[in-house]
Order: C-alpha cells, then structure tokens, then sequence
C-alpha cells in the first residue's frame, strides 16, 4: 500500500488499472479491502514522528520554518486553519483525506500465477509494488521531453507500507496547485494506457521488466549508463548492436541537429562496448573524446562535486533516461512503428 501526496474524499474506491486490479482510496472509502482501513493508525503515527524529526532538524540547523503538520493541515483545509498544535481529531481529518493506491485481484485476474510467482504480490523483502508503478510513470511523466500526450498531473508517493524507517520529508509533500479531481483523472488515463498494453502474457512480464529496471535510477553511474543503454537496446536492435547507431538517434534531443545526434549515438554505442570488454583505459579515452564534442562549452563542470568523468557519465545517463522515456512512449502509443523500427528499418550502415 502507497500514499499519494494528494489529498481529497473519495467515496468508493476507484479502479485505476483494471488488468492489473489497481485501486485508488482513502482509508475509509466503500468497497475496499479490510487491511487498508487498518493502516489509518499507522499514519497517523508516521506524522507525529515525521513532525518531531522535522522540529529537531530545524532546531539542530537553526531553521526558521513552522510546524510542518500545521502547514499540511493549513493547506488541506485552508477553510479552516489553525495556528496552535493539533488535536488527536484534526490529525484523524488528515488522514481522512489522504489517498492511497494498492492491487486487490484475484490470481485468475491475471496470467501471473499464483502467491508463489505473483510479481504484483506485497512481500516483507520486496519493494510495494504499487510504488514500482508510481515511479515508473513519474519516470514517464518527467523525461526532458515533457511528452503531451502522457497524464498531467502524475502524483508522487509520500509513503510506503514497505519502509520501516520515518521519511519525515517525504511525507510532507504535498502538489496542493493541483486539486485532488485532476490527479485523480491524471492517474484513470495512465490506467487506461496500461490496460491498452497489457494485451499478452508477455506484456504483464514486459511490464514487470521495465518497473524494476527504471525503479532504482537515482544514480547515474557506470551501471546505470549500461543498463540503460541495454534497455534501448532491446527495444531497437534486430539482429546487430550497430543497428543503433542509426536508430538510437531518432529518440535523442530533437533540438540538436541529427547529424550531431548520429555521432552521439556512435560515440555512446563505443562507450558502452569498453565497459563490456573491460577496456577501461579505453573506456577513459572514450569518454574525454565525448566530452569534448559533445559538452566542453555547454555544460559547467564543478569539480567540487563530480570528477570530470562522472559528470560526462551523469550527462550521458539523462540523455539515456529522456531516450528510453521517448520509446517507452512509442510503446505506449505507437507500438507498430516501434515494431517496424526495430524490425524493418533498414539504412546502409544496418546493412553492413
């Protein structure tokens, strides 16, 4: 079970996804599962706990900034605000209106298996799933490319039933620009285009692939360059690792020539090929010759932060991450000519 950071009432629970048997709630909407009401109490908790971390780290740091619990209140009901600590009722008024989404299926509602295969299953050693699902489409949602045609606005998770230990910033987040029947229809689209996909076994499993492999793509590093070059790989090659070099570029930034974007695929295809053979003296070599041509003059390096190096690999990450955002879009939305990319362009390079 995940918390969005939106507030609003819900009356019935929603189904979001209804392939997957994802639902969005409160806490005490009709028609949910006994065990989300039961997590009431659990996140009242949290907020006291997030709230005397928070008071402690701005007295440690000598912050100025209010009580964080008021200010949530304040811009849940501004109708009715407060200015003194709040009671036991206004905290239970909180979590009323707190929103959370979770899978309720049966194991017939989808070619998954059983409890013992069932990747969608909640477990103690496992990230929730739900969660999984949130951030892929976060992913989706904020790629450099601001894609029109995905949801807006897409929520974000402030808590997970998984994590033992207090996010007390996390759980203060709070998109109050946007009220709770924009988010809400936001998240029926992004359902629908779920649905849309999963039309075989193999797009559950797909799906399953892309959500764990997205999910952890915080750092960008040597591993993360690699798995994300791996990912658009399997979307474009057919039957040579070359291929790429004229396919990658039509899902690079469109506001640099293509030329420029041709070189850029080769030179990243290199890359990638000396961490494979474990030429990392080469590997090194590469990445300068990237730099040089494609970032020197664009992009500030402060050495205080990153070496030279991890700040050309933090640029070639992103750059990857808003190229596989752009195919996860053609897969979405225009799967076919995703299909035909891989499978019948053709072009003299491919030919070779």
């Amino acid at each position: 079970m995940v918390v969005l950071n939106f507030y609003g009432s819900i009356k019935s629970a929603i189904c979001i996804s209804n392939k997957l048997k994802l639902y969005i709630s409160n806490f005490n909407s009709d028609n949910i599962p006994e065990w989300i009401s039961g997590w009431k109490g659990e996140l009242e908790e949290e907020l006291l706990q997030a709230m005397a971390i928070n008071v402690l780290n701005n007295k440690r740091y000598n912050i100025q900034k209010g009580d964080p619990l008021i200010i949530l209140y304040n811009n849940i009901f501004p109708n009715n605000p407060t200015t003194t600590s709040l009671t036991k009722k206004q905290i239970e008024n909180i979590t009323d209106k707190m929103v959370c989404i979770y899978f309720n299926y049966e194991y017939s509602d989808m070619p998954m298996g059983d409890w013992t295969t069932n990747c969608f299953d909640g477990r103690f050693c496992e990230e929730d799933y739900a969660e999984k699902i949130i951030s892929f489409l976060n992913f989706l949602a904020c790629s450099i490319n601001r894609i029109q045609d995905f949801p807006n606005p897409t929520p974000n998770w402030i808590y997970s039933s998984n994590y033992d230990k207090v996010d007390e910033r996390r759980l203060f987040w709070n998109q109050n620009k946007f009220g709770s029947d924009e988010f809400i229809k936001s998240l029926i689209e992004w359902g629908r285009l779920i649905d849309n996909f999963l039309q075989t076994e193999n797009d559950y499993y797909q799906l399953d692939f892309l959500c764990n492999a997205i999910f952890d793509e915080s750092k960008c590093d040597t591993y993360q360059y690699m798995k994300l070059f791996s990912l658009c790989q399997m979307f474009l090659e057919n039957k040579r690792e070359s291929e790429l070099d004229e396919k990658l570029p039509f899902f690079l930034d469109e506001r640099i020539d293509f030329k420029t974007r041709k070189q850029m695929a080769q030179q990243l295809r290199r890359i990638r090929n000396k961490i494979a053979h474990g030429d990392f003296k080469h590997f090194n070599n590469e990445i300068e010759k990237y730099a040089q041509k494609f970032l020197d003059g664009k992009l500030y390096y402060d050495y205080t932060e990153y070496s030279r190096q991890n700040w050309v690999l933090l640029s070639i990450c992103c750059t990857l991450k808003d190229a596989l955002a752009l195919i996860i879009y053609y897969l979405l939305f225009k799967r076919e000519d995703l299909d035909y990319l891989k499978k019948e362009y053709k072009n003299e390079s491919t030919n070779n």
